[in-house]
């Protein structure tokens, strides 16, 4: 009776969900949190005048504000990403202490994946983590991004506030958490959604999002430096969004640096944490009985 009950103690432990947060960040070969240098209270943008042909109007635009105001808006925030209007021949491309951070709209020369859908690329210091450059390419070329809630909005249209709300994550250091979207509700704004419209993603952030966002912007630990000089040595990473199913991640060395490419899948579903512990204490619990049964010979009182 007793090994029976400290086993069920154990089949309980191994149920009961493990805490985790519900955010994460990125961080350098050298173990530093990616994130904008201290002292900053702007960081300045700029936005592909071009937009994309499948949003009316300056939709896209208007998306883009109001999706960037969101992080922007949080209480605990110091520092925000500050609209400086929009050009033309917008590129992505890393420019150190330019404050150059460009919002991309590829029609033609989509030069990544067929399968992403957007792409964020972070150029920072890979001894203090410090970006120095941060660029969201969308490919026009290959999908229809609309706004979901207009009549002309299809199922299959991918959610343009959506991807700029996640993307825009990013952009401040927040990699995609690892949670378990069964027994997570809500899902936060930087897990991997459907991004069609169909499938109705977020348009806001979760309370996992604002501590990831706040643990650090929030913390004081931002105001308490300066900014470093320049270095000579960077490293870039880079996120995107993309709509098939294959997940890898890979890294390739490029001019003295390190460029990883992360991609997000949909429709994973992960195994429920603890299972393969449970199957594996039942079969050790149950064995010595199903062994009696196979050998009767071997059971029974033996008196002298």
């Amino acid at each position: 009776m007793k090994s029976w009950f400290f086993i069920g103690l154990l089949l309980l432990a191994t149920l009961s969900p493990t805490e985790s947060l519900g955010f994460d960040y990125y961080y350098s070969t050298q173990g530093a949190q990616v994130r904008w240098e201290p002292c900053r209270s702007e960081i300045p943008y700029y936005v592909d005048e071009n937009g994309t042909n499948t949003i009316a109007g300056d939709g896209e635009f208007d998306a883009i504000l109001e999706m960037v105001g969101i992080w922007n808006d949080l209480p605990c925030s110091p520092v925000e990403l500050s609209f400086q209007g929009r050009i033309n021949n917008a590129i992505a491309q890393a420019g150190i202490g330019e404050d150059e951070n460009h919002f991309v709209f590829v029609k033609t020369t989509w030069s990544h994946k067929a399968t992403q859908v957007a792409l964020t690329t972070l150029t920072y210091n890979p001894v203090t983590g410090f970006i120095y450059d941060a660029d969201m390419e969308f490919n026009d070329q290959m999908f229809d991004f609309a706004l979901c809630d207009a009549e002309d909005a299809e199922e299959y249209d991918v959610d343009f506030r959506y991807v700029v709300l996640h993307e825009t994550g990013h952009m401040f250091g927040l990699n995609h958490p690892e949670v378990d979207p069964v027994d997570t509700n809500p899902l936060p704004v930087m897990y991997v959604h459907d991004l069609f419209c169909k499938n109705s993603p977020p348009h806001e952030l979760t309370q996992d999002d604002i501590d990831g966002f706040c643990s650090y912007y929030g913390s004081g630990i931002f105001e308490e430096g300066c900014v470093e000089p320049v270095p000579d040595v960077v490293e870039e990473v880079t996120e995107d969004i993309k709509g098939d199913l294959d997940d890898d991640l890979s890294t390739v060395e490029e001019e003295g640096g390190n460029k990883g490419n992360s991609t997000c899948s949909y429709d994973r579903r992960p195994i429920p944490n603890g299972w393969w512990w449970v199957l594996l204490l039942l079969l050790v619990s149950l064995a010595p009985r199903m062994f009696g049964r196979l050998h009767p010979g071997t059971r029974g009182n033996c008196r002298q």
